[in-house]
């Protein structure tokens, strides 16, 4: 193998690669761990802060979540499989 790959194979890290390192408890404390970017410090209050202006290269605003409820509960498609 070491012939057909070339000089390239010393390279890879292996046991980075070994799917008996993947644990995904590890996986999710490590990313529940790492901090949350943080905000910019603008002065303002939070309660009475304003959002940030739409600018042409951000995103614009985010779309809020609907709220479901008993009475208006989520759609649900009985074709979907």
């Amino acid at each position: 193998m070491r012939d057909e790959l070339g000089p390239e194979m010393d390279e890879v890290d292996w046991r980075k690669l070994d799917p008996r390192q993947y644990d995904p408890r590890r996986i999710i404390r490590d990313a529940l761990r790492e901090d949350a970017p943080a905000a910019p410090a603008t002065g303002a209050s939070t309660a009475g802060a304003r959002a940030p202006a739409v600018t042409a290269s951000s995103p614009g605003p985010l779309k809020t979540r609907p709220e479901f409820t008993r009475d208006s509960p989520p759609p649900f498609d009985l074709e979907a499989t």
